[in-house]
């Protein structure tokens, strides 16, 4: 029986009757089967569907039919409650019955039957040929009744209207309509399409390393010749260097080292050299080496698994992570009680091997040698000792955040006392395997002791092999023909098989913990090796008579590799790791807490919540910190301005004339009273962090808000006397007020006489004392530039000109100022003639330069 048509499937579980009379039209079959081994009809009880019920059985489908649990279509609406499918099912007419089937002498000897086509009768005689209507009934699976044309159908469709379709002719060959046909085809040929979409360039899109194989099989050209330099390879054995790297090149002409790789591996499987050979080829001279492109039967075998081979290396199938994941979701997992079997399965094998290597004088010889090296520090001691009995993890902690807490309590010798005890620890481990060491050297010595074995095999335990370490002792008992060799052998094989089998059934475990380490931005394969690495110490450690299940057990270990790993890999500067917990601890108590109430925590709260000082919160703060390149890009144009000056560093000029002209209100401000001086600083916010207002003046100090304004105003009123405004103006703007017809007289102060080469200002005396006072200067607040007119300062910006810089001079024009442009301060030369512009009273404007 054909298989159930799938289009057809989907349109009768859709309902769209349309679609299912077009499949009933084109003869698809109604009876056929899905993978299941059900019918339309079935699936349609199934579903409730009555009008596609309906709609198959008046198409001729079987109702009698059964699945593979011996139900009809009626039975599976039935036992699915679907009454309206039941109401359909259960009709007389979806029932077949025997009386219902004619007689095929009937057919053929009615009178009064209708005409039946000839193509139709030899169907209808093929389909009633059966020997009885029960045998008929009791078949599971009947043909379909065939759809009988008549030649009174009701609907009034007949065959015999249609008329026969006329047989045209082509026309003539014209010659003229070939020439224009062929003139118009080589005009779209010639025609060069005008892009006019928009440009792509702004677009930056991410593709993959590696998305396609390094040769595409759509290349038959690079194909061909990879093709030629295989069969190369196996009949000369040697290939030329220069052939392998023209092969190996990405689309841009870059070279692709991996295919390179890659198809040096392939090669020297072939057992073929890469040589230094220089072949080339020119209109006189051919020196290239010709490979006939005919293979026999066993090299096209051969060259064809090798192409098979760098297709599937080349495809991303076959990185080492996807067939990783691919292979331990094959694995099937184990209970507890399993593990638990297994557990005690690798203890006993560990304790038959020992007992096996007690009584190996081989194996003896081997430990003492080994032991030998640790003292005279030409191994490490962990190369072949576990060290001492670790303490257990606590498992109480269900927490699922990978996080290793540090302990609450952190004082600031924490870590002088950590290394401390680290120390301490590791001296007492080496002096307790030297004990051990020792002792099983004498009792090796002395075999005649009546407990000479036990206490041997007691040694053994006090030493606390590791099991890379006995592993290497089973290779060497592979090749000794004792017998407590073979049974140190069999009982490490035991030990291996089990360790294997309890850390295979447990990789979803470490995999699963390793991907919520991936904001630390190490790989994912890089994660999944340390946390597998992990799981071995786990199965290593695990102590079945705790009572905790493996997965339990297992967690604590894996995260704590992991959580290393990252510490010691995942910044450019490596920290310890303790202080990478105490981080980690501090991050998650900070999102907490903003979490809790909405805000960021000061630095006293989170430091309470911690259990720390705040030095120790401010050095974790400050290390926490990570380092920026030198070669990183930094826009600042893209920083908002509120947020700049948290996020920029100012610029060391700006910085050094705000401090002094800060200087230079301090010392104002100091001429005044004590009470004064606080009064206006707290009024103006003057080295307070915000202004108060006259009314929280007057309390703090205890007064009226009115005696607050009454000092303020006398205050004021000194300040803007000429000793202090002048001081103040000078510092802001570098100008002076005009004040009547005296004349005045400005001296810069002496460090900057000293920077600026014994430069001093002085402005123009006013002598003529009989003209009449214009109108700018008998205002009060007019201002007049600090006249520069002096030799010295022509020196400068002469100096300055010669060196490149821009100078404008415009003390003679409307502004009356000079701007000199400076824009790279890097120079040693430039920062110096900077610092004498500051020195006679320029001052920096942001993107403009230097003014005066």
């Amino acid at each position: 029986m054909p298989p159930l048509n799938q289009f057809f499937k989907m349109a009768v579980m859709a309902g769209v009757e349309s679609a299912v009379q077009l499949h009933i039209d084109r003869g698809d079959d109604l009876n056929a089967r899905d993978s299941s081994g059900l019918t339309l009809l079935m699936l349609s009880a199934a579903k409730n569907k009555a009008a596609m019920c309906q709609l198959l059985l008046n198409a001729g489908a079987d109702g009698a039919l059964l699945d593979p649990a011996g139900r009809t279509a009626h039975a599976i609406a039935i036992a699915a409650g679907a009454q309206q499918a039941v109401e359909v099912l259960g009709l007389p007419s979806a029932i077949p019955q025997p009386s219902t089937i004619p007689e095929p002498a009937q057919v053929q000897t009615r009178a009064d039957a209708p005409f039946l086509h000839a193509e139709c009768a030899g169907v209808a005689e093929s389909a009633f040929d059966v020997t009885s209507a029960e045998e008929s009934l009791q078949t599971p699976v009947a043909a379909p009744m065939p759809q009988l044309i008549l030649e009174n159908d009701e609907d009034g469709f007949s065959l015999f209207d249609w008329e026969p379709e006329e047989e045209l002719l082509p026309p003539e060959l014209d010659p003229t309509l070939v020439a224009e046909a062929s003139a118009v085809q080589a005009a779209i040929s010639a025609h060069e399409p005008i892009d006019s979409s928009a440009d792509w360039d702004d677009v930056d899109a991410f593709l993959p390393d590696q998305s396609v194989p390094f040769i595409r099989k759509d290349d038959v050209e690079a194909r061909e010749r990879l093709r030629l330099l295989l069969l190369r390879a196996y009949r000369e054995g040697s290939v030329p260097s220069m052939e392998v790297e023209s092969l190996s090149t990405n689309a841009d002409g870059s070279t692709n080292p991996e295919f390179e790789a890659l198809l040096t591996l392939l090669l020297n499987d072939l057992g073929a050299e890469i040589d230094e050979r220089f072949e080339y080829a020119s209109s006189n001279e051919d020196f290239t080496v010709f490979v006939s492109p005919q293979e026999s039967e066993d090299e096209e075998e051969l060259i064809d698994n090798a192409m098979q081979f760098v297709d599937s290396a080349a495809s991303r199938r076959a990185e080492p992570l996807r067939t990783y994941l691919r292979d331990f979701q094959k694995i099937k997992l184990i209970s507890g009680e399993e593990e638990v079997v297994l557990a005690q399965r690798m203890e006993q094998q560990h304790n038959r091997a020992l007992d096996a290597l007690g009584l190996w004088p081989h194996g003896i010889e081997e430990v003492l040698a080994a032991g030998r090296l640790v003292q005279a520090k030409k191994q490490t001691l962990f190369s072949m000792s576990m060290g001492p009995i670790e303490a257990q993890p606590e498992l109480d902690d269900t927490d699922d955040e990978p996080v290793i807490v540090a302990a609450a309590d952190s004082s600031g010798d924490e870590s002088d006392e950590e290394a401390e005890e680290s120390a301490v620890t590791s001296d007492n481990a080496a002096s307790l395997f030297f004990d051990a060491l020792l002792r099983l050297s004498e009792s090796v010595i002395n075999p005649q002791l009546a407990n000479s074995t036990h206490e041997i095999r007691e040694h053994l335990d006090s030493l606390r092999l590791n099991t890379s370490f006995l592993f290497g002792l089973a290779k060497a008992a592979a090749t000794d023909t004792h017998e407590s060799a073979n049974a140190f052998l069999v009982a490490m094989t035991g030990y291996l098989q089990a360790r294997e089998q309890m850390a295979s059934a447990n990789l979803k475990l470490a995999f699963h913990i390793a991907k919520k380490y991936l904001y630390s931005g190490e790989p994912l394969d890089d994660l999944a090796q340390e946390a597998n690495i992990g799981l071995m110490k786990a199965v290593e450690r695990f102590d079945w008579r705790r009572g905790y299940k493996f997965s339990t057990y297992a967690t604590w270990w894996i995260r704590q590799q992991v959580s290393r790993a990252v510490a010691d890999t995942v910044r450019t500067i490596r920290i310890p790791v303790h202080v990478h917990e105490k981080l980690q601890r501090l991050s998650k108590e900070m999102r907490a807490f903003e979490s809790e109430t909405g805000r960021p925590p000061e630095p006293a709260e989170i430091a309470e919540r911690l259990g720390i000082s705040l030095r120790i919160l401010r050095t974790l703060e400050r290390i926490s910190q990570e380092p920026t390149f030198i070669d990183d890009e930094f826009d600042d144009e893209l920083i908002d301005a509120s947020a700049y000056s948290s996020l920029v560093s100012p610029d060391p000029f700006e910085s050094c004339a705000e401090s002094q002209f800060c200087r230079t209100v301090d010392s104002v401000i100091l001429a005044l009273k004590l009470k004064e001086e606080k009064v206006i600083r707290l009024r103006f916010g003057i080295g307070v962090n915000s202004s108060f207002t006259l009314e929280e003046v007057g309390v703090a100090y205890g007064v009226t808000r009115e005696r607050i304004r009454q000092v303020e105003a006398k205050s004021l009123r000194k300040l803007r006397s000429p000793i202090h405004s002048d001081r103040l103006l000078l510092a802001f703007s570098g100008c002076l007020p005009v004040r009547g017809r005296k004349p005045l007289s400005v001296d810069v102060p002496a460090e900057a006489d000293e920077a600026a080469g014994d430069i001093r200002i002085n402005a123009e005396p006013i002598n003529d004392l009989e003209a009449p006072p214009s109108v700018e200067s008998a205002r009060p607040d007019a201002f007049i530039q600090l006249p520069a007119t002096s030799k010295s300062l022509g020196r400068l910006l002469s100096q300055m000109e010669g060196s490149g810089i821009r100078v404008l001079d415009d003390r003679q024009g409307e502004s009356g100022k000079i701007w000199v442009d400076v824009a790279d301060t890097s120079d040693g030369q430039y920062r110096k003639l900077v610092r004498k512009l500051l020195a006679v009273g320029f001052e920096f404007s942001p993107g403009k330069g230097y003014w005066k």
